[in-house]
């Protein structure tokens, strides 16, 4: 077991475990004393060791590992309870640490241990959640809805990049904890990099530049160059006079005696044309995350490829640069479903010969197969456009082919002859 913590008892003497679970260690005088072994997921173990001079004792400790309950959990769009493929859950504890992923059905099995768990579960192009559970004798069934929506917390990772001018040399955008860092000495002191995310949210994450722990203000803030954070794309097209919020955090001091001359710039981008919606620079600086509400709706027009970018810089002369951005969230007055949702759905040829049947959207989504029982058979991924699949290994009958998309789901009876 590697990671293990032994500790002997009454002095500071402790360590970790090797990759083989190997530890070794010594005590300046001989005696009897008592070792405890601790690792996450197994019972504490207890010994007694008699040292005597001279000697090296070699012994093994045996930890036994707790019990664990299966658990899943499903994840499903609110709007038509389908099953939300690709989601992301953190689960956690202070001993505990698991990121996953649904598959296709939205679904995710653990085997947990007892104990009090936090969850943050999402996906792109739905509202995040979290809540807490409790594992205790048993495992259970958890289920948990999504509403539509852009948003990101952080809490988990939905995808975004970061791209650098290869001049930086420090602070690129990373998502993280926030480490605080300060500049200046006694009432003078400002803090540069904040010491948390902005309140409100799940966890305590954010997008910040530079991160580095128990760093000086000075160690890894924006240096010698450009870094830009990019969203993934959102489809925008049918929201009604859209509006976009966010958390900015920037400050820029330092320099010399030169006045602060960087900034923070965030843009909307349709994959066509680009436009600044908000920027900070060294007169807007603050100790704090400030909150900015921006109506999309005459500044650019909407696709279905609109992203964000969030880019920092340090010009010349250099100055201490650190920006934060977190608690994005896309709203509307109202969501234009009706025009959005024109997808029909009808497969062909229809009955099928050769069992290759198509069919066009324009949406992505799922399509599931089931036989007359209703049993699931067949399960894959569709997109936008035209597709064609082969079930020719179906033997002859009937079946129910269903199209879900995110907002609606579609049946068909689709005959192999």
């Amino acid at each position: 077991i590697s990671n293990a913590v032994i500790q002997i008892i009454g002095s500071n003497n402790s360590g970790l475990s090797e990759l083989s679970g190997f530890y070794e260690s010594g005590m300046p005088d001989p005696g009897t004393y008592e070792i405890i072994c601790s690792a996450p997921g197994y019972s504490d173990v207890f010994g007694v060791i008699s040292i005597y001079s001279g000697q090296v004792l070699s012994f093994d400790l045996e930890l036994s590992p707790f019990e664990t309950y299966f658990t899943q959990f499903s994840i499903l769009n609110v709007g038509n309870l389908t099953g939300i493929p690709n989601a992301s859950i953190h689960v956690y504890n202070e001993d505990f640490d698991y990121e996953l992923t649904s598959d296709l059905m939205g679904n995710i099995d653990v085997l947990l241990v007892e104990g009090d768990y936090s969850v943050s579960i999402g996906a792109w192009g739905y509202v995040t959640e979290c809540s807490s559970f409790s594992i205790s004798g048993i495992g259970g069934d958890l289920i948990y809805e999504l509403e539509i929506g852009y948003s990101d917390d952080f809490s988990l990772d939905l995808g975004w990049e970061v791209t650098n001018d290869i001049s930086l040399s420090s602070g690129e955008w990373e998502r993280g904890i926030p480490n605080g860092t300060s500049y200046g000495w006694g009432q003078n002191a400002s803090l540069i990099n904040p010491e948390q995310d902005a309140s409100g949210d799940c966890g305590g994450y954010a997008f910040v530049t530079g991160n580095m722990i128990n760093a000086d203000a000075g160690s890894d803030d924006v240096d010698d160059g450009r870094t830009t954070l990019i969203s993934p794309k959102m489809d925008l097209t049918y929201y009604d006079n859209p509006v976009i919020s966010f958390e900015t955090w920037f400050q820029n001091d330092g320099g010399q005696g030169s006045p602060p001359n960087d900034s923070l710039l965030v843009y909307v981008s349709n994959g066509i044309e680009t436009v600044l919606i908000d920027h900070r620079t060294g007169s807007t600086v603050a100790e704090q995350w400030v909150s900015s509400v921006i109506s999309l709706e005459n500044l650019i027009d909407m696709t279905n490829q609109m992203y964000v970018l969030v880019e920092t810089m340090d010009g010349d002369p250099a100055h201490l640069v650190e920006a934060g951005f977190d608690k994005l969230f896309v709203s509307g007055n109202n969501i234009g479903l009706d025009e959005h949702n024109k997808t029909t759905f009808n497969v062909f040829p229809n009955p099928s010969k050769d069992g290759i049947i198509s069919f066009e959207s324009n949406e992505n989504g799922v399509m599931v197969v089931n036989d007359i029982s209703g049993r699931m058979i067949f399960k894959t991924k569709a997109f936008k456009g035209y597709n064609s699949i082969d079930l020719g290994y179906f033997p002859s009958g009937f079946y129910t082919v269903n199209f879900i998309t995110e907002f609606n789901s579609y049946t068909v009876v689709w005959i192999r002859k």
